[in-house]
């Protein structure tokens, strides 16, 4: 099965990722706007940290990006059943990855954040954001196997539905959690934390419900767990690498930019928080489009239609260009 690769169809593919995209930005980005009128401590501790959280999230995603990449390809060779051994392994990693990370986070963190922040205050603030941030570590990478699934496979409408709720509970619960309306408990940044872990967790059963129902992927011999491909995972690593480090420095250069930033005092690094997020909410579209290049390139190469590969960058790399170029008017 061979995706399309006009404009039109590329852009179907395209926008359900970027709304992806901008729900784990405005995760961060809603932390910051609530814990803004909290005080400016809880602020610019939510910015640090969540740059610290995401950097952890990124190994996830990095994986994501190359299982997506073999998902496209087997579609493009239409070897279907393999599909679904590749998302079951992936699956598999994502869960021992993030059960790694979060006990990193919950064991490690402390002393390593210690090292990092000099203010006494924003570090007791942002521990106390992280202890409940942490626990969205498993909804976040079990999100992005569905993403490199649904990306894959080139069916990302399922996708909007999921992002829709990871909004809608994550705005609610901030509301609630953090002022203490609607009879719940007033918790200041921990309940932005609660918040934004209970919002993916019910995107994550929405995610489920959505995989278990669709009758169109049977084809693919999902949730088999057969057997644990050690041979799949390493080229799945391998694959994953370059775009893994490339996620890693990039927001480890943001964490390090940020510690430099936490030295000029506390005002400071909370303007700065707002400002990062907000380049990175312009940064999404050509974050999907690039997510889309994996599909779709993989899948011409997989069908045997190498000739198609030029043009298809050429179109991509066109609405990359103008979606930028109308981001930076806007900024």
């Amino acid at each position: 099965m061979q995706l399309n690769n006009t404009y039109k169809d590329i852009w179907a593919i395209s926008y359900p990722l970027m709304l992806f995209n901008l729900a784990q930005n405005i995760i961060g980005v809603t932390d910051m706007i609530f814990l803004g009128r909290v005080g400016e401590t809880e602020q610019a501790a939510c910015g640090l940290v969540g740059i610290y959280y995401m950097i952890f999230v990124m190994l996830g995603f990095g994986l994501s990006r190359g299982a997506q990449i073999m998902i496209a390809r087997r579609l493009g060779e239409e070897k279907y059943a393999e599909i679904g051994g590749i998302f079951d392994n992936l699956l598999i990693v994502m869960m021992v990855l993030a059960t790694a990370l979060f006990l990193n986070m919950q064991f490690l963190s402390p002393n390593m954040l210690w090292l990092f922040i000099k203010s006494p205050e924003v570090y007791a603030a942002g521990w106390e954001y992280l202890f409940y941030r942490s626990f969205g570590i498993f909804f976040s990478l079990f999100g992005f196997t569905l993403l490199a699934l649904y990306s894959g496979i080139g069916q990302t409408k399922v996708i909007s539905f999921i992002t829709a709720t990871i909004l809608g509970v994550n705005i609610f619960l901030n509301y609630s959690l953090i002022f203490g309306y609607l009879g719940f408990p007033e918790l200041g940044i921990a309940g932005a934390g609660i918040a934004s872990s209970t919002a993916e967790g019910v995107a994550t059963i929405v995610g489920l419900l959505f995989l278990i129902s669709d009758k169109k992927l049977k084809l693919y011999g999902l949730l088999k767990f057969k057997t644990f491909s050690w041979n799949l995972s390493f080229r799945l690593a391998t694959l994953s690498t370059p775009l893994l480090l490339s996620f890693l420095f990039s927001f480890g250069g943001w964490f390090v930019f940020f510690t430099f930033i936490d030295k000029l005092g506390v005002r400071a690094l909370a303007i700065s928080s707002v400002v990062r997020w907000m380049y990175s909410f312009f940064s999404i579209p050509a974050w999907s489009i690039g997510a889309t290049a994996n599909s779709v390139i993989s899948n011409l190469i997989g069908s045997n239609n190498q000739a198609e590969v030029p043009k298809a960058m050429f179109k991509i790399t066109n609405m990359s260009f103008i979606l930028t170029v109308i981001a930076c008017i806007v900024i």
